[in-house]
């Protein structure tokens, strides 16, 4: 499957997210006391991160593969949608790129959409998450 692939079908999951998604309401529900400095903030996020990594991905995997409910916490939700984020952002810039540099669209070997998702929001994140996470918290500062 093309990046670009990916890319659509990470869109199309989070064009379908609610208001129970929404980046703001979650940080402030995750974070108890929400620094005003965006470098804290990114800092903040990424602990979030890596403090659910071991429970989030199992718990992903098993929504998205098994198509087993998705019951979330707002720590998890704010996770979820960061790393959702993240995919539809940055993956049609990566392949962009790549169609430029090497006249070829990069192929993840997946078959299956849910497959291809769960790759963007796990390896995919653990590659490139410092971008979203600092763009999200200068984000979160500048509006407050």
């Amino acid at each position: 499957m093309k990046l670009s692939e990916i890319a659509n079908h990470c869109l199309k999951l989070q064009s379908e997210l609610g208001e129970t998604f929404m980046i703001p309401r979650l940080i402030s529900e995750s974070i108890s006391v929400v620094p005003t400095d965006w470098r804290l903030l990114a800092q903040d996020l990424h602990r979030l991160d890596m403090a659910l990594r071991d429970s989030f991905e199992p718990k992903l995997n098993r929504w998205l593969m098994d198509k087993v409910g998705f019951k979330s916490t707002p720590p998890e939700r704010l996770i979820f949608r960061l790393r959702l984020d993240n995919a539809v952002n940055a993956l049609p810039s990566f392949s962009d790129h790549t169609i430029q540099a090497c006249q070829v669209e990069l192929d993840l070997p997946c078959s299956q959409p849910e497959e291809a998702i769960y790759w963007a929001m796990t390896a995919f994140w653990h590659l490139s998450s410092v971008d979203t996470l600092t763009l999200t918290a200068k984000a979160v500062c500048r509006n407050h």
